[in-house]
C-alpha cells in the first residue's frame, strides 16, 4: 500500500513479485497458558504478534507469523493494515482460510465473501473526504512532518505497562441462562 502525494487515500498497489511476510518462530512458553481461559499480562501475547513493515509512504497490507509450541501446539498470528480491511472482514478471512485447510476445497467458501468496488456506495454527503481529514488529523505528530503518514498507532502495550487479557468461553446454555434471567428473549425473536 502506498500514499501517493497526487492521491488523498492510500492505494493498494501490487507489484509483480510481491509477498505476505510469513515469519515462523519457535517458543518455550507455556502454550497452555498462553491459549487457556484464564487472566494474563498482556505482554505475554506480544511475541506471537507479527510485525507488520510501515513507513511513512508505504506499509505491508498482512504479516503472518508461525509460532511453534514443541509438543504442544502452534499459533497463527496474523497482521494487516486496518485502511486495508475492518474487524468483519479479516473475521470472514479467517473463516474463509480455516474452511480451505479442513475442507481442501474452496468451493465450498462462504457467499458473503468481500467485495472491493468502491463505486458501489453513493457517497452523496461526502463521509470519505471528512474521514480522510480526519486520518490526517490524527496523524499530525509533535514536528508534524507528515500528517499523511501509512504508519499506525503501536497496539502494544508499553514493556512496563501492566495490562490483563483474558478470554471467556460461553456455552450456548450459559448465554441462554443468562438471558432468562435479565428477562430476554434468547432467540432475539422477542
Amino acid at each position: 500500500m502506498t500514499g501517493p502525494p497526487e492521491s488523498d487515500k492510500p492505494v493498494i498497489r501490487y507489484v509483480d513479485g510481491d509477498s505476505v511476510l510469513l515469519t515462523i518462530a519457535e517458543s518455550n512458553n507455556d502454550f497452555y497458558h498462553l491459549s487457556g481461559n484464564s487472566a494474563r499480562d498482556i505482554n505475554e501475547s506480544h511475541p506471537l504478534i507479527p510485525h507488520l513493515p510501515l513507513s511513512d509512504t508505504l506499509a505491508a497490507v498482512l504479516a503472518l507469523q508461525v509460532t511453534v509450541f514443541p509438543n504442544s501446539g502452534f499459533c497463527i498470528g496474523m497482521t494487516m493494515h486496518h485502511a486495508v480491511s475492518d474487524g468483519q472482514t479479516v473475521t470472514v478471512f479467517r473463516k474463509s482460510w480455516a474452511s480451505i485447510c479442513r475442507s481442501g476445497d474452496s468451493s465450498l467458501l462462504p457467499e458473503c465473501l468481500p467485495i472491493f468496488d468502491r463505486f458501489l456506495i453513493k457517497d452523496t454527503a461526502g463521509l470519505e473526504k471528512i474521514y480522510l481529514n480526519e486520518l490526517v488529523k490524527s496523524n499530525v505528530s509533535d514536528t508534524e512532518s507528515n500528517n499523511r503518514s501509512l504508519v499506525v498507532m503501536n497496539p502494544r502495550a508499553p514493556p512496563d505497562t501492566f495490562k490483563v487479557k483474558g478470554t471467556f468461553e460461553l456455552s450456548r446454555d450459559d448465554i441462554e441462562r443468562k438471558t432468562q434471567e435479565m428477562g430476554l428473549d434468547p432467540t432475539g425473536e422477542g
